[in-house]
């Protein structure tokens, strides 16, 4: 049976990997290594169920070295068949403590598009390095692929394509207590129309764009025509932005976007562990990255249609590859707050078009991001080396 030691940095929950986990130790060893500076839900996870695994503590680049030379001795400990980095720093000190320790087999999974060629240029030095280091890179959306290939120059044969998916039934079926508890501790009202975003505030996020439309449709309400009477603006006191997982470089322009809004149609998370839940107290869902190559994948397209949300979306990441505009979402162009808006307006005024949206999207997410499916790519991959 072959040992897989899994090195992932800094990460809290992640839900992939707690099922993947619980598959994998039935045809292989598994062992993880956690590199995080906080304990992390991922860690509670691996003691409450048993996983063999390590944690070293890590806080910038001063601790490299140190958390190299653990990682290094660790897998001449252990001795792994396969390394599987997840993450910028797993991936430049797993790699490296692996190649140094002999193992033949080292595989990491880019997280990641093309922040470092638009941000932070410095990165693609440790980018190469790694693309250098594995002996197999996932790509984890068409975009990731065409980055590690053409931008890269990634051999081809190198790079394997494996989506990101989910177990649609945690999404869309999900105990009303839970549900209860999130709008307790959130302090939203049973009445109130929510407007969702879950995201890190980055600018390449998008969420500045999205704000400026939530204000608008706040501020003038839902048009609707009744028969045998005149048209109607009916406003929309009720309406909530709930802003999750809130956190991030872009911090204090989003602060600054959301003065003008009243504290009791607004809610900033900066952390919230269960989001299932956090989707079922959503009316609408948006995610709007600036362009087409930001995003790596976006596990916020396929989580919110799971859960059965109505949404508005730029295509971004893997959302080229499945989303179509008024078919399991409405699509909007970059950068464009009026669009937003008038998205919005039509799915509060359209119930037809919301139920629509909702179903469509729940089965186009289960068809083609089966986490079975997805399980036995990296089965066959792990096969393979």
């Amino acid at each position: 049976m072959k040992k897989i030691c899994f090195i992932i940095s800094d990460v809290d929950r992640v839900l992939m990997f707690e099922w993947m986990s619980v598959l994998l130790q039935k045809n292989y060893r598994l062992y993880f290594i956690i590199l995080n500076n906080r304990e992390s839900a991922l860690e509670r996870f691996l003691k409450e169920n048993k996983f063999d695994h390590k944690v070293i503590r890590t806080n910038g680049k001063k601790h490299w070295l140190k958390a190299a030379t653990i990682l290094y001795k660790t897998l001449r400990k252990e001795k792994p068949d396969i390394v599987h980095c997840h993450f910028y720093e797993a991936n430049i000190l797993g790699l490296t403590a692996a190649r140094l320790a002999g193992v033949k087999s080292r595989v990491y999974t880019r997280h990641y598009s093309s922040l470092h060629h638009v941000y932070f240029k410095k990165g693609l030095f440790w980018d190469n390095m790694c693309n250098r280091l594995a002996t197999r890179i996932v790509a984890i959306s068409k975009v990731v692929y065409t980055i590690l290939v053409s931008l890269e120059n990634v051999p081809r044969e190198k790079v394997v394509t494996i989506p990101h998916a989910l177990l649609s039934d945690d999404f869309s079926s999900v105990e009303e207590k839970r549900i209860k508890n999130l709008r307790e501790k959130f302090q939203i009202p049973g009445s109130a129309y929510v407007i969702g975003v879950i995201s890190r505030l980055t600018e390449w996020k998008g969420v500045q764009y999205t704000i400026p439309a939530f204000k608008e449709f706040l501020k003038k309400g839902v048009q609707y025509t009744i028969p045998a009477f005149k048209e109607f603006l009916k406003i929309e006191p009720n309406a909530l932005l709930l802003l999750l997982n809130a956190r991030g470089d872009y911090e204090s322009q989003v602060n600054k976007l959301l003065e003008d809004i009243p504290e009791s149609n607004v809610r900033l998370i900066k952390f919230e562990s269960d989001i299932q839940a956090a989707y079922k107290l959503m009316d609408v869902f948006i995610h709007v990255p600036i362009d087409n190559h930001s995003e790596a994948f976006g596990l916020t397209y396929i989580e919110s249609l799971a859960a059965q949300v109505p949404a508005i979306f730029t295509l971004s990441g893997v959302a080229p590859e499945f989303i179509e505009n008024e078919k399991n979402a409405l699509v909007v162009p970059f950068k464009d707050s009026e669009t937003i808006y008038e998205s919005l307006i039509r799915i509060r005024r359209d119930v037809s078009l919301a139920n629509r949206l909702k179903n469509q999207g729940a089965n186009d997410v289960k068809k083609q991001f089966s986490f079975n499916l997805m399980m036995s790519r990296l089965n066959n991959l792990y096969a393979s080396l």
